[in-house]
């Protein structure tokens, strides 16, 4: 029991030397899923800049495509960034809205930053599927 409550006082105090002060807490997981280690880690304002700006890119390889979406959450149009792979492939897109309902198609050449127009529509959540041959990526975009 007093082991408890020493655990529980601990516990707290660190929680209290730790308020008004931004920490980010990175875990690291075992091969077995099982918690090994926890880190805290100080973030600067110039770190929570950086935060925000990585969190409006989408970023993800494709085979040997790195395709980049951005800004999202978007208050108009967004940005499809392809770099790398066959210079004459061919994309497709279709804009989904929340309610399922295809609002939007098109077509993108090869490599390049390319524009998905989105102004007019109205605000909420849509979805993004990135189609080349028979592969698809599909995103969750966010129109403010």
């Amino acid at each position: 029991m007093k082991t408890l409550l020493v655990l529980m006082l601990f516990g707290f105090l660190i929680n209290f030397s730790l308020k008004g002060q931004d920490y980010e807490v990175k875990y690291t997981y075992g091969a077995s899923g099982n918690r090994i280690k926890r880190e805290l880690k100080k973030i600067s304002l110039n770190s929570l800049k950086s935060t925000k700006e990585e969190e409006q890119t989408i970023e993800e390889e494709w085979g040997d495509v790195t395709v980049s979406l951005f800004p999202n959450p978007t208050k108009g149009n967004l940005k499809v960034l392809i770099e790398g792979g066959n210079t004459e492939s061919e994309y497709s897109y279709q804009v989904y809205n929340n309610a399922g309902t295809m609002v939007l198609n098109g077509t993108i050449d090869a490599q390049g930053e390319h524009i998905i127009p989105l102004s007019s529509f109205n605000s909420g959540l849509y979805f993004l599927i990135l189609q080349k041959g028979e592969e698809a990526l599909t995103y969750k975009i966010i129109k403010e």
